[in-house]
């Protein structure tokens, strides 16, 4: 069985906040290899001088959302690091390639994780007089858990015109480790810039059942944005 996998990792926004009151929205398209193009938008804020919050949702034919807070602080004049917590939740469903009506499963994910960032916030060179440059790193490694149940569809063998049953099979937990490493780099002016984001996904299945785990393995997040700041 394969198809739309039930997990779809995701091109962050990170977070690079620096004091308090700041805020920085984001909202991009990305591309995804195996899947297809997929939208988000998030937000992060500065709540005090070292403590920040994001949200964020995204959708590709499933909804998925993510909460975090963390702690930040300021290295030099336009560096910053900082260490994240959260959770993540996601409808996830995939389905039989050779008979997607009859045969899929349909569950969700919910992830538990730490972000590390890295990054430097408007960096300039002595040519450019408004243009700035904000790049940063980031390391994502997280827990998840994903209970799906297998829906199909029962026919008679005896009168083909007879209405199929529908039929749900014992819920199965999907237990894996993720780690998705991300390269981010904003270019324009002091508050609104275009972004450009390049990460990879890594999926561990911990699972001894020999059934294939339905992800796909190392695919490559491409992603194209606008990032507005306060």
């Amino acid at each position: 069985m394969a198809g739309c996998g039930s997990y779809v990792p995701y091109c962050i926004d990170a977070p690079t906040v620096d004091h308090q009151g700041d805020l920085q929205a984001d909202a991009a398209i990305y591309s995804v290899s195996g899947y297809g193009v997929i939208f988000h938008a998030g937000t992060t804020v500065g709540i005090t001088n070292h403590i920040g919050a994001q949200l964020y949702v995204s959708n590709f034919q499933n909804w998925h959302y993510q909460g975090s807070a963390g702690w930040f602080t300021r290295v030099g004049d336009n560096g910053v690091a900082a260490i994240y917590g959260g959770f993540s939740y996601g409808e996830a469903g995939f389905a039989s390639v050779k008979d997607p009506e009859s045969l899929s499963m349909v569950g969700t994910n919910r992830t538990a994780f730490l972000q590390g960032v890295w990054g430097w916030n408007g960096l300039h060179f002595p040519s450019e007089v408004k243009a700035r440059h904000d790049v940063n790193f980031s390391l994502k490694a997280g827990f998840m858990l994903s209970p799906m149940t297998l829906d199909y569809y029962l026919y008679s063998m005896l009168d083909p015109n007879d209405d199929p049953v529908r039929c749900y099979d014992v819920p199965f937990i999907y237990r894996s480790l993720l780690l998705e490493p991300q390269l981010e780099w904003r270019y324009g002016w002091e508050h609104l810039k275009f972004s450009l984001k390049v990460a990879l996904d890594l999926t561990a299945n911990l699972n001894k059942d020999p059934r294939p785990i339905p992800f796909k393995s190392f695919p490559i997040m491409i992603g194209l944005g606008i990032n507005y700041r306060l």
